[in-house]
């Protein structure tokens, strides 16, 4: 579900800090919210609402600060001149930096809260899902000649591959276990900001996917080394995957 308003925002953020809703969640709706595109749409957080946090994680604290403390003098003096429209769009400027610097904070004292295994989890499914259903249409004696297999992959991931992907996760220490290779593996590409990338880390699950089947593929073809051991899990056999999912082919 993408948020609904900034409001929504700050109040998951703010139950996430306090432990009543796991991490998780929020990066989902953060990714769900952005996957739609639906912060630069004027009427997504009400009329002329504009999101200034992508352009503001680009920015030091140092201008963070000069911004809100600026943005909080034009509020003021666009109150006193009655307009309305402009005073809220120096308070969403004021917001919007001081949630940026609110996350920082937060990353700096403890990243693992921010580190999302989900994406890492749903790599995995897609990545046993893409081989066996590749495998199924050629039973079939269908053809994906010259076709990129995850553009047509039918949606969504079938339970048979969220199984193997629970199953590999769980080889590989749950959790914990699936941090620590994130983390390995950012430190290893030369950007420890990486962990925080959802993209990067369904990428790491797709290959660590493909190395449990064995396929020959690895994440360290276009990747930095470290150590690492990937049990080995059992290809998802197309007789478990829903029929209709070859209907088209």
């Amino acid at each position: 579900m993408p948020f609904k308003s900034e409001a929504q925002r700050r109040l998951f953020y703010a139950r996430a800090e306090r432990g009543e809703i796991p991490m998780s969640t929020v990066r989902k709706w953060e990714r769900e919210t952005k996957r739609r595109r639906r912060r630069r749409n004027p009427e997504y957080f009400g009329p002329g609402y504009t999101s200034y946090i992508e352009d503001y994680e680009k920015k030091s604290d140092a201008e963070l600060i000069y911004i809100m403390r600026d943005a909080s003098k034009a509020a003021k003096r666009a109150q006193e001149l009655g307009d309305d429209r402009a005073e809220a769009k120096y308070l969403d400027q004021i917001n919007d930096a001081a949630t940026v610097m609110h996350r920082r904070r937060h990353k700096r004292k403890n990243p693992n809260v921010y580190i999302d295994i989900d994406p890492i989890v749903e790599g995995m499914a897609r990545a046993f899902y893409a081989t066996s259903w590749a495998q199924g249409v050629e039973d079939r004696g269908g053809s994906l000649s010259g076709v990129e297999i995850m553009d047509v992959l039918p949606e969504p991931i079938p339970e048979a591959a969220w199984r193997a992907a629970r199953e590999l996760a769980a080889l590989m220490a749950g959790e914990k276990g699936l941090k620590r290779v994130l983390q390995k593996a950012a430190v290893a590409d030369g950007d420890e900001d990486l962990i925080y990338d959802p993209d990067y880390a369904e990428e790491l699950g797709h290959y660590l996917a493909m190395m449990a089947m064995g396929s020959g593929v690895s994440w360290f073809d276009d990747h930095g080394e470290f150590p690492i051991i990937v049990e080995a899990v059992e290809m998802v056999s197309p007789d478990d995957l829903p029929e209709e999912v070859f209907d088209d082919y």
